[in-house]
């Protein structure tokens, strides 16, 4: 019988690499595409997105948006090291935060209000995997 291996473009090989999601990967040109109907790739603004899984999106769309200001947040705490391998050097990505959506924006440890306004709340790939009061959260 032989074993067959299955190994994504992301594979990591060492501790100190972050982990890829496959579906990060592979859903990263399309929505780019999406944002660059929205946001001019040289508009400075300031993005808050929520649920940043392993910074792929926030690295792919930062390398575009390069006038972009980037707050990428998750839930899962051991996520954001992730965040911070694939982003890192990138001056226009924000050291990543934990926030809970689904609680009350006054009661989360990071305070989006102490560092001023932001214009696009981005969530991609959390609705269809998360309890409804994340979704609930993001309104």
């Amino acid at each position: 019988m032989q074993t067959t291996y299955v190994i994504y473009q992301c594979h990591v090989k060492k501790m100190t690499e972050p982990r890829c999601f496959p579906s990060a990967t592979r859903n990263a040109g399309p929505i780019l595409d999406v944002l660059k109907q929205f946001l001019g790739q040289t508009d400075k603004i300031k993005v808050f997105e929520v649920a940043s899984g392993t910074g792929q999106h926030a690295k792919d769309f930062c390398t575009y948006f390069t006038c972009a200001q980037w707050q990428p947040t998750e839930y899962d705490e051991s996520l954001l090291t992730d965040i911070s391998l694939h982003c890192k050097n990138m001056k226009n990505v924000k050291q990543p935060q934990k926030v809970d959506i689904s609680m009350k924006i006054e009661d989360w440890e990071f305070k989006p209000q102490h560092v001023g306004k932001y214009d696009v709340g981005l969530c991609i790939n959390m609705i269809h995997i998360s309890p409804i009061e994340c979704t609930y959260g993001l309104f």
